[in-house]
Parts: structure tokens; sequence; C-alpha cells
């Protein structure tokens, strides 16, 4: 079962992801969980095969080829034997800050590009200096955005199809009406009806594609949001919970203790001591 990604980000400066993974699968491929999100995902192949599945689509990536998964793109990454990559996630609200938008835009998923290559080693090697540098993190932000700037000028199109899968398409237009209309009153009727489908249906399909009821989804979405705010303002709980659609700062704190372990006002004292 597919499930849609959450993103949180250990800095609040850099909206981004940068892991190293290495496998080493005794099956032929083994594929990991698929998944969708909102976010810009490009995976680096350094050494081995990778599997690829994108929105139905299988193709194989070798050492050297980059991997670019756009905006709720349904993905999952397999290996043939022993493989290693890096992946590195672009926030969606940072290419929007820089007045262009990722989810208008349709990626080519393989690329193979020497100049593309580069620059990812070049964001490779600035994440390790990150804690040496005093301008550290507005370099990587430099780097990102020139990485973005790239891929979008050399390897997008505007996206005017969709994908032909049509249960596929509503629950991303759905996932896309939620997370621009969460800090409001909204309900599983309204979205339902949005992507003209029965709520029974819509309901069903969500929890297939997310893990999470219609309510439990838009909960996340808000402490998501919520996060962002308590890290990177300085607004009160109370004018959060306002922002984030809640009804009320005692049903926020509860919802998000639920979701994140701890109270808002403790996430962001504990973010600032980790700072």
């Amino acid at each position: 079962m597919p499930i849609y990604e959450h993103h949180e980000y250990i800095h609040g400066e850099l909206p981004f992801i940068l892991n190293h993974t290495i496998r080493n699968s005794k099956r032929y491929p083994a594929y990991e969980r698929s998944n969708l999100h909102e976010n810009v995902e490009i995976v680096f192949v350094t050494e081995g095969e990778a599997a690829i599945r994108a929105d139905g689509k299988e193709i194989i990536a070798r050492a050297g080829d980059t991997v670019i998964f756009g905006t709720n793109v349904l993905h999952a990454v397999g290996t043939y034997s022993k493989a290693a990559f890096y992946y590195l996630i672009v926030d969606r609200s940072f290419c929007r800050e820089n007045y262009f938008d990722t989810n208008l835009l349709k990626f080519e998923t393989l690329v193979s590009d020497s100049l593309l290559h580069d620059m990812m080693r070049d964001i490779i090697d600035a994440y390790s200096h990150l804690d040496d540098r005093l301008f550290s993190k507005q370099d990587i932000r430099a780097r990102v955005l020139l990485l973005m700037s790239y891929i979008c000028e050399n390897y997008s199109q505007k996206d005017e199809q969709g994908n032909g899968n049509q249960t596929l398409n509503y629950i991303k237009l759905s996932i896309e009406y939620i997370c621009r209309n969460f800090n409001r009153p909204l309900s599983l009727d309204e979205v339902a009806q949005r992507v003209g489908v029965s709520k029974y249906h819509f309901t069903r399909t969500l929890r297939e594609a997310t893990g999470e009821t219609f309510v439990k989804y838009l909960n996340r979405v808000r402490c998501d949001y919520a996060k962002q705010l308590l890290l990177n303002t300085d607004k009160t709980v109370s004018q959060i919970c306002d922002e984030c659609g809640f009804i009320s700062p005692s049903y926020f704190s509860r919802t998000f203790e639920k979701y994140a372990g701890i109270l808002p006002s403790e996430y962001r004292k504990s973010k600032q001591l980790q700072s």
C-alpha cells in the first residue's frame, strides 16, 4: 500500500533533506514501500544499479545517473544486489519562495548529465561543512536553488495532461486541495465533492494511499505546518493555532502532542536547544 510522506527538516533555514543510503538486496529487485509527496525528490546513484518505479513505469538507473520525482509522483526505489545513492528532498515552499511552483511542472525521471552530477556533488560537499562555516546554510540554499533552476530549465515541462490513473489522479487532487485549504474549516464532504467522488469511496481510497482517515490526515498536515511556524516565527501558540485551522488552542495542543509526542511550546523549546 502506498503512503503519503510528510517531511520534517532538522534545520529550519534549510527546507531540504539530504541522506546517503547503501542497500544490499538478496532479491531481484527489492523495492522500498511506494510513496508520494508534494516535494521534489532527487536521487543521485553513486554505485551499482537502482530499479525505479514512477507512476507505474519501471526504469533502471546506474552509477552517475540522476532520478527526479516531481510533485505527487507515486514512486519506489529498489536495488539490484548492492547499490548506493544520495537522495535530496527539496520542499515545495522553497521553490515557491523563489517564484516557481514545482506543482505545475512535470519532470523527466531519468537524467544522465555531467553538469547535474557536479551540482549534486557540490551540494553534498557543502553539507559536509555545515557546522564549519559561518555562511554554510546560505551557501547550501544558493546551491540547491541553482540545481533546481537548472533542472526546471532543462528537464521539465508544464504538466497539462496529468497521469492516466483516475484514482491516483483524484487522490493527488484531494491532497493538493487539503494542503491549500487546511488553514480554514474543511470537511470530508467538501473535499470529496471537489474531486468528484462519493465521500465513502474517497474515505476508503484516501486511507489506502495515506494509511490515515481524512481527519487524521488533515490534522497531520496542520501539525506539520505548525512545526514550521514554531521553528521559524515568534508567533504565539494561540496565533499558530488559528493560522493552522484548529478550532481551539486546547484542541491544537492535544492534537499536536498526539503527532509530535510533546506540546507545541515544548517542541519549540527543544528545537531551540538543539540549534
